[in-house]
């Protein structure tokens, strides 16, 4: 006579088999999430570097953004190129840097293909699970960052007489830092939003986070990261606000709200690449208004900044002066965090 399990028996077996495959799963989820944020402090420590090199070289820290004058407004009008692209040959990005003229803005048309183009992954959390890729046919756009640096000790407009380290026409070094840089940050995580993300907080709850919207969010403007590039909200923050809380709405783009509108619902009018590789599907380039007329109203929403966030559980990696990647808790007191933002608040 045969023996063999019986179906209680089995049922019993699959069920234990179940119970620790589900004890089994967080643990590994766990252990991808630790490795992906040791990552994501590997890439600010590059950073550190960068910096640290570009002052031995030049003689000072580099610039947070340039503009003939200021509050920086977040509109793609101006100069506005920021710190990033000045680190480029820092960190192993020399081509890309040979692309940009410094003489000239961002949203200079000599400088169009630069700042459409993808910086290093140095510059992207590995827990962001958006990416950088682009859909077929989807219109051009420049990519956002996870790593900006601090302007701000409070939410203020990006000015020359904010009391972090890299803000309108700063020329500073680092013996210029009264707190020392061992308690001053210079780079902090920072999340990316669409406007769909910020607009139906219900449907993407899993990101924990708040928004905070300016009285004109409503209106006629979407006031979006301006790019890599650009030393506007998309490169700096301010640690006026706490870690998860966002002040905005910060989208993937900025252009008029209509335009998103019909982008969303396929109807925007789109001009044919004629050099495209693709013959049969050329790629499509959205048709926006002059910058100087869609932009011309300043509204209160164009000067807000906003705060730090990570895709991290319960933490935001942060970057201080000397080197160093602290981990700190998204429930740190408020006050201590505006501490640490600024450069000379002699505590």
């Amino acid at each position: 006579m045969r023996r063999a399990f019986t179906l209680i028996e089995l049922l019993v077996v699959i069920a234990i088999i179940g119970m620790l495959i589900a004890i089994l799963l967080p643990a590994v989820q766990a252990a991808r999430e630790n490795a992906r944020r040791m990552q994501c402090s590997n890439h600010l420590m590059q950073l550190n570097i960068a910096v640290k090199n570009y002052e031995q070289n030049l003689g000072v820290l580099p610039q947070g953004t340039v503009n003939e004058v200021g509050p920086i407004r977040n509109v793609p009008i101006g100069n506005h190129m920021g710190w990033i692209p000045r680190l480029l040959p820092y960190i192993e990005q020399s081509p890309l840097y040979g692309k940009i003229d410094f003489n000239k803005g961002v949203y200079d048309p000599e400088n169009r293909e630069a700042w459409l183009a993808r910086p290093s992954n140095i510059f992207r959390c590995p827990s962001e699970g958006w990416g950088w890729g682009r859909m077929e046919n989807e219109p051009e756009y420049p990519v956002s960052v996870n790593y900006t640096a601090c302007h701000s000790s409070i939410e203020t407009p990006i000015d020359a007489d904010n009391d972090g380290v890299f803000f309108l026409n700063s020329k500073l070094r680092s013996r210029d830092i009264p707190d020392g840089t061992t308690n001053t940050i210079f780079f902090g995580e920072t999340n990316i939003f669409n406007d769909i993300q910020v607009g139906q907080p219900e449907r993407y709850g899993y990101f924990r986070a708040s928004f905070i919207l300016p009285e004109d969010a409503e209106g006629t403007y979407v006031y979006g990261s301006l790019g890599w590039m650009s030393g506007t909200p998309g490169t700096l923050r301010n640690t006026g606000n706490p870690p998860r809380v966002y002040v905005g709405p910060f989208s993937n783009w900025a252009m008029p709200k209509e335009v998103l509108e019909q982008l969303k619902y396929g109807s925007v009018e789109v001009e044919e690449d004629i050099d495209s590789e693709i013959e049969e599907k050329p790629a499509p380039r959205l048709i926006l208004p002059l910058p100087t007329e869609t932009w011309a109203a300043e509204l209160p929403g164009q000067f807000i900044v906003g705060g730090f966030g990570s895709y991290h559980p319960a933490v935001t990696n942060f970057a201080f002066g000397d080197g160093s990647v602290q981990a700190l808790s998204n429930n740190i007191a408020p006050e201590v965090l505006k501490k640490l933002g600024s450069r000379k608040s002699s505590e």
